[in-house]
């Protein structure tokens, strides 16, 4: 039971992911950095996050979406804690793909992801903690700091082969692992902002 159970979240999640990955290859293609604004915060473990609370209009060349930041700072509904009894439940971590570039607030895979599983009988929570611009180094640190906590069944961890690599390596002001001379990951905290708050190159990207 619990195989076929996994199968069928499988299945739902890689044709969404596929869709998904078309949106954000059109988004990169006709990018044009004149469009769109979502304010960020600067974060001292994470380097920046999304404003919580912030909403308000994502407008490219190519689409016009109206997006909310809920008080956690993710793009998703508010977040049922604690864990409701009886409910599974399915943490999201990733970057734009995720997050849902150019998908409209209701189009985003958690919400299609959730919706599409609870109707076939599965009583799922999904949480979407994807994040633009992040990589796979912030990720960690986020779960570590807020996801572990809230106790998901399920991990789903996005990573892009294309993708992420340059957001591990990314110029934006953000946390790094580097390796001593023993071979062991040593955390590196982002620097301080300077002025205070994210530059203006951190409060407009794809």
């Amino acid at each position: 039971m619990q195989n076929i159970w996994l199968k069928r979240i499988g299945l739902v999640v890689g044709a969404f992911i596929a869709g998904l990955a078309v949106i954000e290859l059109s988004a990169r293609i006709f990018y044009n950095p004149k469009f769109g604004y979502i304010p960020l915060v600067h974060d001292p473990v994470l380097g920046h996050r999304l404003q919580a609370g912030w909403e308000g209009w994502d407008e490219k060349e190519d689409y016009k979406v109206w997006m909310k930041i809920n008080s956690w700072g993710f793009r998703d509904i508010e977040f049922d804690t604690p864990k409701i009894p009886g409910k599974r439940r399915m943490a999201i971590l990733g970057d734009s793909y995720m997050f849902g570039t150019g998908a409209p607030q209701e189009g985003i895979l958690a919400r299609l992801l959730e919706n599409r599983l609870n109707q076939a009988g599965l009583n799922l929570q999904v949480m979407n903690f994807a994040t633009k611009a992040w990589g796979p180094d912030q990720y960690l640190l986020l779960y570590e700091e807020q996801v572990r906590p809230l106790k998901p069944d399920i991990l789903f961890i996005s990573l892009m082969e294309f993708n992420d690599p340059e957001n591990l390596v990314s110029a934006m002001a953000k946390p790094r692992f580097i390796l001593d001379e023993k071979g062991q990951l040593v955390y590196q905290p982002p620097p301080a902002p300077h002025p205070p708050g994210p530059t203006p190159e951190e409060t407009t990207f794809l």
